[in-house]
């Protein structure tokens, strides 16, 4: 389970706090992160300790690259060829 997701910018929030360190952990978040990037979700780590000592900074580098991935994630959207309103394709040699 993510800590927080911000489909927008398709971007997983990862809170990791001292039960991230071991071998197997690390392990387990990297398959995630993987899984996730095929999926095209981007994964931010952010250690528990930042958000404990100045939750100010981590809000803003969430913040930041929130930004950043709505700002990319837009650029990615393919745009159709055909838009479905203006009725149906012509066929090649035809004119409207």
């Amino acid at each position: 389970m993510l800590d927080f997701y911000c489909a927008a910018a398709r971007l997983a929030i990862e809170v990791d706090g001292f039960a991230h360190d071991s071998a197997d952990a690390v392990k387990r978040d990297a398959a995630r992160s993987h899984f996730l990037r095929s999926q095209g979700v981007a994964t931010l780590r952010v250690p528990a300790k930042v958000v404990l000592d100045d939750m100010g900074v981590a809000i803003g580098r969430i913040t930041e690259v929130c930004v950043e991935r709505v700002a990319k994630v837009a650029l990615n959207r393919a745009v159709p060829l055909h838009h479905p309103a203006d009725g149906p394709p012509t066929r090649d040699g035809e004119e409207r």
